[in-house]
């Protein structure tokens, strides 16, 4: 009556030579096949378990996944049974499929759609953890703004007025950087967006929201603000391993949810050798003396707060050390975006540690290529974001003019 296999095609490779992992439904020796979006090579396919391999990266998940599909499409077979319906093929596709389209929201309260709106992306979409963690972290900030209001939150209210506000409540009053608050504007675009689809709103005004724009400098230490940093001496360990943190960033260029995952085992001689949890790539990063002095004294795992609190904890950490040169940065006033200076300590961030490393390295005239190898750019519209030059080597440039024949 119909079973289920969990296959990859051969016949079907991408242009990375991955394959794509299915499952195969059989009925009267008809078959049909339910894609799972999940690819890998085909060396690391074991045939005869029908499962991804441990050397796989993330295997067990992987297995676990297809696992949950493959009994998905079991229970509609066996749903269909018990009604007495032959669980044909194509039968058993469609209505594999029509269970996945998008669920009726059942409520027009703001929090109780944006939980099923979480709820939808979790189980429905399947977004990667750091995702819906996000997504997690938006609902909070919304819940604080509710408070902060003073007044129950509500569709009706979600109008330009309400956007101002909200706008000024992640920047002035909880802190968040510009491209913090971007990043919460984008989500709300996107959780509204959902509720227009789902037919729970009809004001579009939301479309009109604007996120801010990128920070009008690009902001890293100089070498004389990496030097101080460096050589301050925290009062307490909470401290020092966070300083130790960002400096190991500075001298590797491996972000916040990398460099907080490496492991004793990541290290192979004079490098770590690691897949990146954004990008999925595997990195390969050369440790300079002072990055393995810092991977060495904690024993090969630099364990960290969440970046939340280490942002926090690096502005107090920054003002003790000493950075206070001024920094412009654009903030988000109204209608318009203003330029203004604060001292270096107050915009501290986890990901200036990256951004010190590719400037130190462009400051020093390493090949622009060669840095992007080194910090895992693909292309130079992102890599541009993280390029912030001195004036110093602006100077140098100038004068260079100076030799006139």
């Amino acid at each position: 009556m119909g079973k289920t296999k969990r296959v990859i095609r051969i016949d079907r490779k991408n242009s990375h030579g991955e394959v794509t992992i299915y499952i195969k439904y059989t009925h009267k020796s008809k078959n049909t096949y339910f894609s799972t979006g999940e690819q890998i090579l085909a060396e690391h396919w074991n045939p005869n378990e029908c499962k991804v391999k441990k050397q796989h990266r993330g295997f067990n998940k992987l297995n676990v996944f297809i696992e949950e599909i493959q009994a998905e499409i079991d229970e509609v077979r066996r749903h269909l049974i018990r009604e007495n319906i032959e669980p044909t093929a194509q039968l058993v596709k469609s209505k594999y499929i029509e269970s996945k389209e998008p669920k009726k929201v059942t409520s027009s309260d703001f929090f109780s759609c944006l939980n099923e709106f979480i709820t939808y992306k979790e189980e429905v979409d399947h977004v990667k953890d750091s995702t819906l963690k996000g997504y997690r972290t938006f609902k909070k900030h919304l819940e604080a703004f509710e408070s902060h209001l003073k007044r129950r939150m509500d569709f009706n209210s979600v109008n330009e007025s309400w956007y101002h506000k909200y706008l000024d409540f992640l920047q002035n009053t909880i802190k968040l950087g510009n491209n913090s608050t971007g990043a919460q504007i984008k989500q709300l675009k996107v959780f509204l967006n959902w509720c227009d689809l789902n037919g729970i709103i009809t004001n579009a005004n939301y479309k009109r929201f604007k996120k801010p724009s990128m920070d009008a400098t690009i902001i890293a230490l100089t070498e004389a603000e990496l030097s101080k940093l460096w050589s301050y001496k925290p009062k307490l360990k909470t401290h020092e391993k966070i300083r130790d943190a960002f400096v190991f960033s500075c001298m590797t260029g491996l972000r916040f949810s990398e460099y907080s995952q490496i492991r004793k085992s990541n290290i192979l001689n004079d490098r770590i050798v690691m897949h990146s949890q954004k990008t999925g790539v595997e990195l390969h990063v050369p440790l300079n003396n002072v990055a393995r002095h810092i991977v060495e004294k904690y024993q090969g795992h630099i364990s960290v707060p969440s970046n939340q609190k280490v942002n926090e904890k690096l502005k107090l950490i920054g003002k003790d050390a000493g950075l206070t040169n001024q920094r412009e940065v654009k903030k988000a006033d109204g209608k318009e975006d203003k330029i203004i200076k604060l001292p270096l300590y107050e915009v501290l961030t986890t990901h200036i540690g990256r951004k010190t490393f590719i400037t130190r390295l462009l400051d020093k005239g390493i090949p622009m290529k060669d840095v992007m190898k080194l910090s895992h750019h693909k292309n130079f519209s992102s890599f541009e974001r993280y390029m912030a030059v001195s004036e110093s080597r602006l100077m140098e440039h100038v004068i260079k003019l100076d030799e006139i024949n």
